[in-house]
């Protein structure tokens, strides 16, 4: 009887598995989570190195140049990888409109590469703050950064499910990352190599990712009408403040840090953030952004069953944050030893305190997500907007007072904040998940 119940379940499985739809799904989860695989080996062997040959002095001031630099990088992104993405996967069968689509996008991420480049050389040569005066040589490496992010065709790749062609690109980008920082760098004196080494793995990929839109995908870019760059730029607009709202709260930490904190301080708390951040995103990230191309087209068919779906994904993605915070919050000094060479007090603190807040993330990750395929991307701002401005103001505060453990507390209250308004809102629309 058991054996013929477990013979059943294996062949629905089987099945499944042969369905196109899931065998893409599936082939585009493992080829983002090669690069988030990539990523994270890449950390665990460099951030050790790093440590010890920079020394955690410069290793903080890099970290706090590449928190800065990324707040240019959001800009060029602007909303594109939910707005662009989505309608490229609502008309993915339509060659015709996705070479419009992708030459409206591109023409419209260069606009914003060029604004992005005088406001941030301008700010970066005319400032007397001594985090950035005295390192104009490093801000202007990491500003490669934007510019690959601006060649790099993501939401492209995402909204027509070919996320198969990112494993290639980022293993071709780190792996030559990886080589070059464990030859080059030997003092601290080569921050700023180390810089550029990271940086250019960007660039690398935003050419190659534009050369594989251009000769695989047989996209030919051409002249957009005004009217259709004007267009990419509306739907994008309530994404892209959402995004820099989040930012406000996420990415800028060490920026704010770096506003009442020394150094080696900077560069500690840099180190525990890291660990947890890549905790936060592997495989969830890969798995969310495999799905959610899908989820879009199945919310367009059959809404009750794609929310259905979703409900499942999240309960699993909190069941693994669970499971993984014990571990995490018991052997977070060895983690800290392993990876950073020394037992930081502050870098273990750290990460104890913003693995509250993945917990709070994680249980949130799907569920904000229907506001995305729901093309309701004005809420999905109206939420992160309204927070990320009490955030910033309370982490701001409590940084100044407490520091490090202020800053990561604060985060902390505020994910538990954005998880409890998406729950709300939803439920008082009769969608939940």
């Amino acid at each position: 009887m058991v054996s013929s119940v477990v013979s059943a379940n294996v062949e629905r499985l089987r099945a499944l598995l042969q369905t196109p739809a899931v065998r893409l799904v599936l082939e585009n989860f493992l080829s983002l989570s090669s690069i988030h695989v990539l990523g994270q080996l890449a950390m665990l062997v460099l951030v050790p190195f790093v440590t010890r040959k920079l020394g955690i002095e410069k290793f903080g001031i890099t970290s706090f140049g590449i928190s800065f630099v990324m707040i240019f990088q959001f800009v060029t992104v602007y909303g594109f990888n939910n707005s662009a993405s989505r309608k490229a996967a609502l008309h993915k069968h339509d060659h015709s409109y996705i070479q419009r689509l992708y030459s409206s996008v591109s023409v419209a991420k260069l606009l914003l590469c060029i604004l992005a480049a005088i406001a941030y050389f301008t700010f970066i040569f005319t400032t007397p703050q001594q985090q950035f005066a005295a390192y104009k040589g490093l801000y202007a490496v990491l500003f490669l950064y934007v510019i690959g992010e601006s060649l790099f065709p993501m939401w492209l790749l995402m909204g027509l499910e070919e996320m198969r062609f990112l494993g290639i690109l980022n293993f071709i980008s780190r792996i030559a990352m990886v080589i070059a920082t464990l030859l080059c760098i030997n003092s601290p004196d080569d921050y700023v190599l180390y810089a550029g080494f990271t940086t250019i793995s960007f660039l690398i990929n935003g050419i190659l990712g534009s050369g594989l839109v251009l000769f695989k995908l047989k996209i030919r870019p051409t002249m957009p009408q005004f009217d259709e760059i004007k267009e990419v730029f509306r739907e994008g607009l309530p994404v892209f403040l959402s995004l820099v709202s989040i930012y406000t709260y996420t990415s800028c930490r060490i920026i704010i840090l770096g506003l009442f904190a020394d150094e080696n301080t900077i560069g500690q708390y840099a180190v525990g953030e890291r660990i947890s951040n890549a905790l936060q995103i592997f495989p969830v990230s890969a798995l969310i952004t495999a799905l959610l191309p899908r989820l879009t087209s199945m919310y367009n068919n059959d809404k009750t069953r794609t929310i259905h779906l979703m409900k499942k994904v999240q309960k699993a993605i909190l069941f693994y944050g669970l499971v993984l915070s014990v571990p995490v919050l018991f052997f977070a000094p060895d983690m800290i030893t392993i990876i950073a060479n020394y037992p930081y007090t502050i870098s273990i603190e750290t990460l104890r305190i913003l693995f509250v807040s993945t917990i709070f993330v994680l249980a949130n990750t799907v569920r904000v997500q229907l506001f995305i395929i729901a093309g309701d991307f004005k809420t999905f701002s109206k939420i992160h907007i309204v927070w990320s401005i009490i955030g910033l103001l309370s982490v701001t505060y409590f940084t100044s007072v407490y520091s490090y453990s202020g800053l990561a507390w604060s985060i902390s209250a505020l994910e538990a904040c954005i998880l409890i308004t998406t729950i709300i809102v939803q439920r008082l629309r009769g969608e939940s998940i």
